[in-house]
């Protein structure tokens, strides 16, 4: 790869970050609409990324690419269901990476929500504790942040290593 190749991946790749990043941050104010949450949202910055890469992989090397599928020295039987195993394994890693960043933000969402609703009704209640929630709510917004923050960092650095498994 050359180096002006690496500046322009790690350029996507920040961009990419600071995307998921901003969007998860605005996703925690009260009212918003939560997109980082829908799976469609991280399968449309993940998928395109990694489909790029393969094509670009397959176009450069295509008896490479597909060698490195089946590997060197098993027995000819197992060359077939070895083969699907890898390529199965190759189209389901953008999807785990957008089910996985879609699932942990709805996660600290609902969190947040049901944390939030319990705090209302201590508020209307007209309960002492409301002091207690209040610290609580406070500090599962600021855990909060930090999980978003995590996110976006853990699915630009996975996107990293598959795109350096597959290097171009």
């Amino acid at each position: 790869m050359s180096l002006g190749s690496l500046q322009g991946l790690g350029n996507i790749l920040f961009s990419v970050f600071f995307i998921i990043l901003v969007v998860n941050l605005l996703g925690l104010l009260p009212g918003t609409f939560r997109i980082s949450s829908h799976f469609l949202f991280s399968m449309s910055l993940g998928v395109p990324l990694w489909f790029a890469l393969l094509l670009i992989r397959f176009r450069k090397f295509p008896i490479t690419k597909f060698g490195s599928y089946i590997g060197t020295g098993i027995p000819i039987s197992l060359g077939p269901p070895i083969g699907a195993c890898e390529i199965i394994r190759t189209i389901m890693r953008p999807l785990a990476l957008g089910l996985r960043l879609a699932a942990n933000i709805l996660a600290g969402h609902v969190i947040t929500s049901l944390v939030a609703n319990c705090l209302m009704y201590v508020v209307l209640s007209g309960r002492v504790s409301i002091l207690i929630f209040g610290l609580i709510s406070f500090g599962l917004f600021l855990f909060e942040g930090a999980v978003c923050a995590i996110q976006a960092y853990v699915f630009i650095l996975l996107l990293r290593v598959y795109i350096q498994e597959y290097p171009v």
